[in-house]
This record gives C-alpha cells, structure tokens and sequence, in this order.
C-alpha cells in the first residue's frame, strides 16, 4: 500500500530532515525538547492530526514554537516556547484517519536545534469487498 504525506505545519529546510515511518501501532513520541515524551493508550489510541505555531526568528528564520499532538481521545501538548518577536502563525492538520492502521509515522526538517517542519505519513486503508457489500444492502 502506498504511503502518503498530510500537510506541513513549518516551512521544510533542507539542512536536516527527517522521516519516521512505522507499520505497526506506536505507544510513545518522542521529542528531544527539554526531554518531552507523549505516552500513548496503547490499545485504543491513535495519532490523528497535528496542530502548534509557526514564528520567525530575528534572522528571518520559520520555526515551530509550540506543537501539540492530537489523537482520537485527546491532545497532547509537547511544547510551548514563547517567541521573542512578531506573532506566531497558528495552523492546524487534521488527516481524517479513523483506523489506527492508517498513520504511517512523520517527517519533517530541523536546523539549529529548532523544529522546522512536521508533518503527517498515512497509509489509506482499503475495505475489504465483502465490508462494501455489506455497507451496500
């Protein structure tokens, strides 16, 4: 099946990116900012979307000072640093998934110990035949 990528919350800088993909169900993310870690409900809980803001550094630099993870029960918030100047850009990616097979993992971009970019990987899961016709009847 193939994987698809959801929405961009940053600007994507080509010093450092990255990509975590995974096929199995994940249980933890973490964020090596100030050491933060989300802790999943294993069994029933799943990524769904991504939301945080985006502001610009004194040097004309994007990154992302305040991000949260949204799953089917709740949100976690990772982290919230308040900006130095300007008025950060609030953004929200929702992936519509309903399925905890169809998150893929994330990619995204770094520079300068800063979060440039996050983004969303989903594997669209396809009904089996016999689940259409029975929607169908």
């Amino acid at each position: 099946m193939e994987i698809l990528k959801v929405g961009q919350l940053g600007e994507y800088q080509h010093q450092k990116h990255y990509e975590a993909t995974c096929t199995d169900p994940i249980s933890h993310i973490f964020v090596s900012f100030n050491h933060a870690r989300v802790r999943l409900n294993h069994e029933t809980e799943f990524v769904i979307g991504i939301s945080g803001e985006v502001c610009c550094s004194p040097g004309f630099v994007k990154y992302i000072n305040s991000l949260t993870f949204h799953t089917n029960e709740r949100k976690h918030e990772v982290f919230h640093i308040d900006p130095k100047s300007g008025v950060p850009e609030r953004a929200e990616i929702h992936s519509g998934l309903n399925d905890r097979r169809e998150f893929g993992g994330f990619f995204g971009s770094c520079s300068y110990g800063a979060l440039d970019s996050i983004g969303l990987y989903i594997r669209p899961v396809i009904s089996s035949v016999d689940t259409i016709k029975q929607e169908n009847v």
